[in-house]
């Protein structure tokens, strides 16, 4: 089970604007225990976005979130690439335009005409109230895949993320992941060549990563999957069964996993 984020805009490929939706986005969904397998960041353009959907698609993705390109300036193209891409019309949504005023009317705004391209969602989809801004989220699901579409003001995303987003992800993930790290005063390769000995084999979705730090090493272990009673006790497994190989490799060092 994969994640994908796609994040549009033109100022985020010129430099005038960092994304740092995309960072903060995988820490809310690594707390959850999702993976991000891809992060994607495009042009304005509806051709190049709806690719990166197919690809999403394709690759089996579970979960597709795209930030940008919401606002109702000609350059915003996320609202008729949906349309295109799942083949549905749009259609003027009362109570989406009736936040808008509101929302407009708090800011002191006036309510422009243009403004009622805020209000035009695709049919088929589940929409997000945004009492922060006037674009709202919205939520197309397949068979197998949850594309959740936001905008990139970064305020508003997280409003929208957290709790509600995350809130539906949750009801529909069948799979739970466990994550554990443990600093070690060696090196990565001296840790990996110790740790490659051991047959982990029986752990079908174990993935183990090593980071630089400033006291040697740092140890990742993560465990996937849709029991999680068994994940727990397969990830004490590996613990015990790692820091027992280094303990022995390295002269008694201990190492406690967190």
């Amino acid at each position: 089970m994969s994640t994908h984020l796609i994040a549009i805009g033109n100022e985020l490929l010129t430099g005038e604007v960092t994304d740092t939706n995309s960072g903060w986005l995988i820490r809310e969904l690594n707390h959850i225990g999702l993976k991000v397998s891809r992060i994607s960041i495009i042009e304005d353009n509806e051709v190049v976005l709806k690719k990166l959907l197919g690809d999403a698609l394709s690759e089996g993705a579970k979960y597709v979130l795209v930030t940008g390109g919401m606002g109702a300036t000609k350059d915003d193209i996320t609202k008729k690439a949906i349309s295109d891409f799942f083949n549905t019309d749009l259609y003027l949504d009362q109570e989406v335009l009736d936040n808008v005023k509101k929302v407009l009317k708090l800011k002191n705004k006036p309510f422009l005409d243009i403004m009622e391209k805020q209000a035009m969602v695709p049919y088929g989809t589940r929409i997000i109230p945004n009492e922060m801004g006037t674009a709202p989220g919205i939520i197309m699901e397949t068979q197998n895949t949850l594309f959740a579409f936001l905008p990139g003001v970064p305020h508003e995303m997280k409003h929208l993320v957290k709790p509600a987003l995350l809130e539906i992800i949750q009801k529909s993930n069948v799979n739970f992941t466990k994550r554990k790290s443990a600093i070690f005063s060696k090196t990565e390769i001296e840790v990996s060549n110790i740790l490659e000995t051991i047959d982990f084999s029986e752990f079908k979705m174990l993935n183990i990563a090593y980071l630089l730090h400033e006291k040697g090493v740092k140890i990742n272990i993560e465990n996937t999957g849709t029991n999680r009673a068994e994940i727990d006790r397969q990830m004490q497994m590996a613990c015990t069964m790692i820091a027992t190989k280094l303990k022995k490799a390295f002269g008694g060092i201990e190492v406690s996993f967190k």
